[in-house]
C-alpha cells in the first residue's frame, strides 16, 4: 500500500471535495500512485517531483515527471512472414544511464496492402520493470507506428500497471536506441 499525503486548499481538487472536510489535508491509502496525482503542482511538490518545465529534469521512476528518457538495448530481432504480411518480434533490456530498470518486448505488424505503401508497421512495445521476484512486473504498454525508412517510432502509452498509470495517454518517440515518454 502507498500512503499518500495530499495537500488540499480551499478550492476543489479536480472539482471534487476531499473526503475529510474537517482537515486541511487528507491521507489516503492506495495500491499505487493515482492517475493525475503528480500532474498537480501542489501534490508534486510534496513528493519533490517535477511537473514539466524545460525538459532537462531527469525522470524519477514511479512518479509522473511528464518525461521519461530510457535507452533500449536490443538483444533479439526475428521476422516471421505469413499470408497477411510479416511480424517483427524484438526483445531486450531497458536502461537509465548504466542501470538496467526493465526488459522489453516489441511486435511490429506489417500488413500487405495496408502498411506496405507507407513502409510502416503497427507497433506494440511493453516495458516490464524489474521488481520483486515472484510478482508480476509493473509495466507500460506503448502503441503506435514504426517507420522502416528512418527506424523511428511514435505513438502513445495505451496501458500501464498501477505504478505507471499516470503515463496513460502520454506521447512517446523512439529515435535510435532512445525512448522518450513525454
Amino acid at each position: 500500500m502507498y500512503g499518500q499525503y495530499l495537500p488540499y486548499n480551499n478550492n476543489n481538487y479536480y472539482d471534487r471535495k476531499p473526503l475529510v472536510l474537517q482537515h486541511p489535508n487528507y491521507f489516503r491509502e492506495t495500491l499505487g500512485p493515482i492517475t493525475g496525482d503528480f500532474k498537480d503542482p501542489n501534490v508534486a511538490s510534496v513528493y519533490e517531483v517535477t511537473t514539466g518545465g524545460s525538459g532537462g529534469e531527469s525522470a524519477v521512476l514511479g512518479h509522473d515527471t511528464r518525461s521519461m528518457s530510457l535507452t533500449l538495448n536490443r538483444l533479439n530481432l526475428q521476422s516471421v512472414n505469413d499470408a497477411g504480411g510479416a511480424w517483427q518480434i524484438e526483445g531486450g533490456r531497458v536502461f537509465v544511464g548504466n542501470n538496467q530498470i526493465a526488459n522489453y518486448a516489441s511486435t511490429k505488424r506489417i500488413v500487405n496492402q495496408g502498411t506496405t505503401a507507407q513502409n510502416t508497421a503497427m507497433l506494440t512495445l511493453t516495458l516490464f520493470f524489474i521488481g520483486l521476484a515472484g510478482q508480476p512486473p509493473e509495466n507500460i504498454t506503448l502503441q503506435g507506428s514504426h517507420d522502416f525508412s528512418s527506424g523511428n517510432q511514435i505513438g502513445s502509452v495505451s496501458a500501464a500497471s498501477t505504478a505507471y498509470a499516470s503515463y496513460i495517454g502520454n506521447q512517446f518517440r523512439v529515435s535510435g536506441t532512445t525512448l522518450v515518454i513525454q
